[in-house]
């Protein structure tokens, strides 16, 4: 009886976030420029890739293959990247990292 007076509420749950989150555009950009690192200050390990796309523009690549992997450049020589399983979802990973340890698309990882 409690599961059938909770699954109405999940479902209501999971169709309003859904509708909140209807992304329209592209989140990637040919003309996406290198950002200043204070310009990722607000966004947190909550901040999903669609809100993350409103707070800094699109990304300069998409690297994900069955997940959403977007990556900036910084003027610093960094990138900062979110990976998430959505892009409505709260993500999967996320931070900086060296550009010389970015991947280009199709590019694999050497096991030596």
């Amino acid at each position: 009886m409690r599961i059938a007076l909770l699954l109405p509420t999940a479902l209501y749950a999971s169709t309003a976030i859904s509708t909140e989150c209807e992304w329209k555009g592209s989140f990637v950009s040919p003309d996406a420029v290198a950002l200043a690192p204070e310009k990722f200050d607000t966004v947190t390990p909550t901040t999903s890739i669609e809100a993350a796309v409103k707070i800094l523009g699109p990304a300069v690549r998409e690297m994900g293959s069955g997940m959403y992997v977007l990556q900036w450049d910084v003027v610093d020589s960094r990138v900062f990247f979110i990976s998430a399983t959505s892009p409505c979802s709260k993500p999967v990973g996320m931070g900086f990292q060296s550009a010389t340890k970015t991947l280009q698309p199709n590019q694999r990882v050497s096991e030596d």
